[in-house]
């Protein structure tokens, strides 16, 4: 059996701020730093991943949930961009993300998938992973709209409430919701029953005018 190289383990006690943009090729990984890697007092989380085709080939995907869980970071801000994850390695990541308050990229990140995990509801009861969510950021129009909207939708809703059927009411609402201005079909979904509900109420919408931009 070929022998697997050591790394070292490191763990970064004050790092806040990680922006990891990952260009792909046959001979490099990326996945032994993340698999070393410890970051206890993280509160941003950036991911940018480009030749998802070649990463495929090179069989080791970095592991983000693994590091999360370990790290048990008070993460506030995470953005996912150039999805190479599936969506239930998404969920296992927000499962360690108790205090996120800003979400943003493209792809799987908004899957139905995620959406639902992140979709409260009060009959019946469920608790939603991140409930301090307050600020969506689309950075392509690859979201599944439908989902989105209801989860927005519900956690409005639900935040406007005290109680209910014992239900104890620690969710926020989202608040800001940024779009992309080349969004093909922002106006729909702005429109949407939900969404102009939301909006009538105090939702704020963004439109982010820099094309190709990070957070």
């Amino acid at each position: 059996m070929p022998v697997q190289p050591s790394t070292a383990n490191l763990t970064l006690n004050k790092l806040h701020t990680l922006y990891l943009y990952c260009m792909i090729n046959e001979s490099t990984d990326f996945g032994d730093f993340l698999d070393a890697l410890t970051t206890p007092a993280l509160a941003q989380l950036t991911v940018q991943v480009q030749n998802f085709s070649r990463l495929q080939r090179t069989g080791h995907r970095p592991c983000f949930s693994q590091l999360l869980f370990r790290s048990q970071p008070p993460l506030k801000s995470f953005s996912l961009l150039g999805t190479y994850m599936m969506a239930d390695n998404i969920v296992n990541c927000l499962r360690s993300m108790p205090e996120l308050i800003i979400i943003s990229g493209d792809g799987e990140l908004f899957s139905t998938t995620v959406m639902d995990a992140l979709t409260p509801s009060l009959n019946p009861t469920k608790v939603p992973l991140c409930p301090m969510l307050a600020m969506i950021g689309l950075k392509d129009e690859s979201a599944s709209f439908p989902a989105l909207e209801a989860m927005i939708y519900a956690r409005w809703k639900i935040s406007k409430q005290k109680r209910r059927d014992g239900f104890n009411v620690q969710i926020r609402a989202v608040e800001v919701v940024e779009l992309p201005e080349e969004l093909k079909f922002r106006s729909l979904f702005l429109q949407s029953q939900e969404m102009a509900e939301c909006i009538e109420d105090g939702l704020v919408c963004l439109i982010n005018i820099l094309k190709n931009a990070t957070p």
